[in-house]
């Protein structure tokens, strides 16, 4: 099998897409073809380092004839909080790419019973508002530098992505907001920072990200916050 595959969006992701670029159109910022999309079947990061995250039910998989496995780390405290990236996409920067886990996918599906497809758009979403920051053109505005966007503060990245998320799910509503809204009540901090700009109109948002790129330094919060004003 291979390790990973290319994605092209269902009809229901593709509306939601072009949601997301109708209000970034608005704001003068031009169409773009998505960066490559790719379903991946290797094993995501946090499983990587917690390989005991993984359900018993593929553990019962292994040969169970070996005679020696090497015991668990029972001392290791799992995390209580888990991102995105480490366990269901990522939006590679150097690549302009986006990874979907499916392993991660379906451990959550079983683990905090979600849809398996909303989840999936969800994600998908999330991810795209990663390049848009990074990458979506505008004429007169350069993209983000790539070196000072990978070096800015996680803050800014997931709140960029979590906010253009949360747009939509305030649109759309039905199983993309429930889904998105059960997602958001087992993520880390920087995936609650949308929750500052929410109440700020989009066009002042999509504003702020045009003084965002010409930054000379990695963009932190506090810096996001003062383009806003």
């Amino acid at each position: 099998m291979q390790h990973r595959i290319p994605y092209s969006p269902n009809r229901n992701e593709r509306e939601l897409i072009a949601r997301i670029m109708e209000k970034t159109n608005r704001s003068g910022y031009l169409p773009a073809a998505l960066p490559p999309i790719y379903v991946s079947f290797e094993p995501p990061p946090i499983f990587v380092a917690y390989p005991e995250l993984e359900d018993q039910e593929e553990n019962n998989n292994r040969d169970e004839r070996d005679e020696y496995q090497v015991p668990r780390n029972r001392e290791r405290r799992r995390p209580e909080t888990i991102s995105i990236e480490e366990l269901l996409g990522v939006y590679q920067p150097h690549h302009q790419q986006i990874i979907i886990y499916e392993r991660g996918i379906k451990w959550s599906k079983k683990r905090f019973d979600f849809d398996e497809e909303w989840l999936f758009a969800v994600v998908l979403i999330h991810e795209i508002g990663h390049w848009i920051t990074h990458q979506l053109p505008k004429s007169g505005i350069p993209t983000w530098s790539t070196e000072l966007y990978i070096l800015g503060e996680t803050d800014v990245h997931e709140g960029w992505a979590q906010l253009i998320t949360w747009w939509i799910a305030e649109e759309v509503g039905g199983e993309f907001k429930r889904t998105f809204e059960k997602l958001n009540q087992n993520q880390s901090s920087p995936y609650q920072v949308y929750e500052q700009f929410k109440n700020e109109s989009k066009d002042k948002i999509m504003e702020s990200l045009e003084k965002l790129r010409v930054l000379s330094w990695p963009a932190r919060l506090q810096d996001w916050k003062k383009t806003i004003g």
